[in-house]
């Protein structure tokens, strides 16, 4: 991912006057170039990919606003958020007026940490291994040094 190095502007925040790194996006793909570029990979029609892509997108909406967590293999898992502002005592809380919005927290499949097998554990044979985005986890492996 292409990222710059942006110092931050806003007098108000903690942060101001800090560099941070933002995304670069290059170009902006809407549903049609996508659905376009997906009737190419599948060799079907752009119409049969445009009512899976609406269908799949009411179902996964459904699901999010009932609270549930949506996981799609090769994309990644989706929830639903709550921003609110913090109060002191919990008999002041009022959602109206302290619930600011909801947002959607989307966790990429790369970013997720991999899962493991169940393997024969063999004694002294723990290997340590890195996948993408040098997340570290331990693996028993089948003998393997």
């Amino acid at each position: 991912m292409k990222y710059r190095i942006k110092k931050e502007t806003k007098p108000k925040l903690p942060t101001y006057g800090k560099y941070k790194a933002v995304a670069v996006h290059n170009q902006i793909y809407d549903t049609y170039k996508i659905t376009e570029e997906v009737a190419q990979a599948m060799g079907c029609s752009s119409g049969d990919v445009y009512g899976i892509m609406l269908s799949l997108s009411t179902v996964i909406n459904r699901h999010l606003r009932n609270g549930d967590k949506v996981k799609l293999e090769g994309w990644g898992t989706m929830k639903l958020e709550i921003e609110s502002d913090k109060v002191d005592n919990l008999k002041d809380f009022q959602a109206k007026k302290h619930i600011r919005g909801a947002r959607l927290h989307f966790i990429p499949r790369t970013l997720q940490r991999p899962r493991v097998r169940e393997r024969q554990i063999l004694p002294r044979k723990i290997i340590r291994e890195r996948k993408r985005l040098k997340i570290r986890f331990w693996v028993l492996a089948w003998g393997c040094r």
